[in-house]
């Protein structure tokens, strides 16, 4: 974003505009003009000190300041076309937000920087005007500043060029500060990017070549305090105009400081990764020691199980595939798992809601993975909110993607389908066309190698034909579910599973004409204020609604069947429709805190039994935490300390760290749930078309989706404008309810 819009030209600061409209300087390199110019700036200096006997003195620093200003120009007029000419997206930049992200930073920083309303000149206006203010004003009735730096007897004459080069002096002072600032912010900026995307290994945002450009610009702009730092020397015999300068200075220092910091980071988190590498989980070998034991980054021909193939295991695998095939190398990589995902009920199914969402959408796609249309279920186009109060939509915001509903194994059970829609089935499938083994046999167990170099094994089979295999490492995909969690815990390594909470789901077949008058495009979720139930949801699929509900302790049949009785629940099932004798039901296990020390040397464990985010997207977990564990094994090594760095680290910035305040929130939806009061002025806001109702409603939506960071919705539902609101319509409703009780009570004594 160079230029202005058509017919502008190109927007350049006001010192180059005034540089061009001279036309015999117009004509000259920068370099040379800058010379002439500091040239006839000194001789007509001389010329009036001569003139009106300036003091020597005087007549030094004013040169002084005159060489200042011809440095400070060549500076402008160096880094003015660089900073203006564009830096090279590449191919491998991040797509959606991360690539949105970085253009929009660069093209911020660059329109601020070069603002046509010439904004750079507000700071040298600024200090134009404070630094007359400064030394024109008596000081204790002995003179100004300005008689004591000229001498009591100079002209009045000479304030027309001094004034002239305060300005010079000022002005480009200002444009250091401006320079150096958006700088500061830009570093920041995109430091955020990699921090969120790249670090996290979905593509590098910003050519490295790109950065570095940038980072000599900025180390050129460490020349404006420097330079400062001379022409404080001048002034030190007058206090006020000298701490003027020592601050403008100081802050001018501390932004290139500041920018230079954060280029490194960004440079260093987009080839070596992060460094902040925490102590989390037992002492292995670490270091350059990893490699020479094998445990550097996965070798070609290495072999790799992946225990589980659910949605976790066979992302790994395709990642791992992809991998080794971009880079020539050959992976042998095999999955285990028993189930059999193109069958019915839940011997084929991995027991969840099954809602493919919009950023999961994204990331498949960006994988190269597009998943057939003939296994969507439903595609979701709203969320309806149902309250005692009353119940609001919520509608996607412009730009967000489809949300689809899919079955997790071929159909519920009593129910079976016509063909084969189970969604990790087809993802297993995927990993399977990609040359990956799959071994259809349960995991017994595992034997972690007792020295750095050997392999692990991998015990697969029955207790009466057990066989075994050696891999180079081993991931564990297995989910909450199943005796593996508790082995791992007892291999005394340090893992321990997470703590989770027992729900309880269900399939429930309303037929598809009914699904169509409720609303086959809509996710229904329930804020009734049940006792024990944190969250209910009805999730459409052609014939039937998947019923999800979760608590704080364990739910059961009679919980569900209690919900399912609720009068505003039955609003949505048929009028005769009543709990069927053989109901294709589970009781998942939903994850409400990490695993503790999830990896050891050659063996990582994700998904569910690692990390997942509280309440919400179980599939984008396993998607994320299967990309960052074949990132770290096939670029940084299958060591405990490239796990920790490579795979603990960027997992606990996308869900560690942003479950706390997950649980927050839902925590406080489930308050609003409980208190009618609140409820009403929730369902107030999601109705309402006010500033403060939109906010509302895109924070519930992110909040309801998972489409964005629980701290982002966090932080959404904080601005001082939504929150007043909200507290003014719960006052309101809390004093509207006092006068009808008052109300009611005198109508009594009347009565009486």
């Amino acid at each position: 974003m160079m230029r202005a819009d058509a017919g502008q030209g190109e927007l350049k600061w006001l010192y180059e505009h005034v540089v061009e409209r001279v036309p015999w300087l117009r004509r000259l390199p920068s370099r040379t003009s800058v010379l002439l110019q500091l040239l006839l700036m000194e001789a007509l200096g001389l010329w009036l000190g001569r003139v009106f006997a300036v003091e020597p003195m005087a007549l030094a620093r004013g040169s002084l300041l005159i060489l200042a200003v011809a440095i400070w120009s060549e500076l402008l007029l160096t880094i003015a076309p660089r900073l203006r000419s564009p830096v090279v997206m590449t191919r491998d930049s991040a797509p959606g937000e991360g690539k949105e992200g970085t253009t929009q930073v660069l093209a911020a920083y660059r329109r601020w920087l070069f603002h046509p309303r010439h904004l750079e000149a507000v700071p040298g206006a600024l200090m134009f005007a404070g630094f007359w203010i400064m030394v024109a004003l008596p000081v204790d009735g002995k003179g100004s500043v300005l008689e004591d730096m000229l001498g009591r007897s100079a002209s009045p004459l000479l304030l027309l060029p001094i004034v002239l080069l305060t300005w010079d002096v000022r002005y480009r002072l200002g444009v250091g500060l401006w320079v150096s600032g958006l700088s500061a912010w830009r570093s920041v900026a995109l430091w955020r990017v990699p921090r969120e995307r790249a670090e996290l290994g979905l593509g590098r945002i910003l050519p490295l070549l790109g950065m570095k450009w940038l980072r000599r610009m900025d180390r050129t702009m460490l020349l404006f305090p420097l330079t400062n730092v001379f022409v404080l020397v001048l002034l030190l015999p007058w206090a006020k105009p000298f701490y003027h300068l020592a601050g403008i200075t100081a802050v001018t220092f501390g932004f290139g400081v500041v920018a230079l910091w954060f280029d490194r980071a960004y440079m260093t988190a987009a080839t070596r990764g992060p460094r902040d590498v925490p102590a989390h989980g037992g002492g292995r070998t670490t270091g350059p020691a990893a490699r020479r034991y094998g445990l550097g980054p996965l070798r070609d021909g290495a072999r790799v199980g992946i225990i589980g193939a659910g949605p976790a295991g066979s992302l790994c695998a395709h990642f791992l595939s992809q991998m080794a095939r971009e880079e020539g190398r050959e992976l042998h990589l095999t999955l285990f798992d028993y189930k059999d995902f193109s069958l019915s009920g839940p011997q084929g199914c991995n027991m969840c809601a099954g809602v493919v969402s919009g950023s999961l959408s994204r990331h498949l796609e960006e994988a190269g993975i597009r998943f057939p249309r003939d296994i969507v279920q439903s595609r979701i186009e709203r969320y309806r909110i149902v309250t005692p109060a009353g119940e609001a939509c919520l509608t996607p915001p412009a730009g967000a993607r489809e949300i689809v509903t899919v079955f997790r194994g071929n159909g519920p059970q009593y129910a079976p389908v016509r063909g084969n829609v189970s969604f990790d089935d087809f993802l297993l499938e995927n990993a399977r066309s990609e040359g990956v083994e799959v071994v259809e046999e349960a995991v017994l167990g595992l034997h972690l190698p007792k020295r750095p170099g050997e392999p692990v094994v991998v015990s697969f089979g029955s207790q009466h034909d057990r066989q075994e295999t050696e891999v180079e490492a081993a991931v564990g995909a297995f989910g909450l579910g199943g005796h593996m969690p508790e082995f791992l815990r007892g291999l005394g390594f340090g893992y321990c599973p997470p703590e989770s909470l027992r729900a309880c789901q269900a399939e429930v077949l309303v037929g598809a004409d009914h699904i169509s008058r409720v609303g086959a495009e809509q996710i229904v979720v329930f804020s009734l204020g049940l006792p024990g139930i944190s969250f209910a949801a009805f999730t459409p699929k052609k014939e039937h609604f998947t019923v999800t509900l979760v608590g704080k302790t364990p739910v059961k049949i009679p919980d569900l069947v209690a919900f399912l009785r609720h009068p505003r629940v039955r609003e949505f099932l048929p009028a005769d429709w009543e709990p069927p004798t053989e109901l294709c039901h589970c009781h998942p296990l939903v994850a409400t805190k990490e695993a503790r020390s999830p990896f050891t040397d050659r063996l990582v464990v994700i998904g569910d039994a690692a990390y997942s985010r509280y309440f919400k997207n179980g599939l984008d977990s396993a998607f994320h935490t299967a990309f960052f564990a074949a990132d770290a094994m096939f670029h940084r090594g299958i060591s405990l300390e490239a796990f920790r760095g490579h795979y603990y680290v960027p997992c606990r910035k996308m869900v560690i760290g942003d479950n706390r305040y997950g649980k927050l929130l839902f925590s406080l939806h489930e308050w609003v749930a409980s208190s009618a009061s609140v409820a009403r002025a929730e369902v107030s806001l999601l109705k309402g078309e006010s500033t403060a109702a939109r906010l509302f409603q895109r924070a519930a939506w992110d909040l309801f989706t998972g489409d964005r960071p629980y701290r982002q919705v966090l932080g959404q539902l904080a601005r001082p404008g939504l929150a007043l609101h909200l507290l003014g319509l719960m006052g309101k409703r809390a004093w509207n309810a006092a006068r009808r009780r008052a109300g009611g009570g005198s109508e009594l004594r009347r009565r009486a």
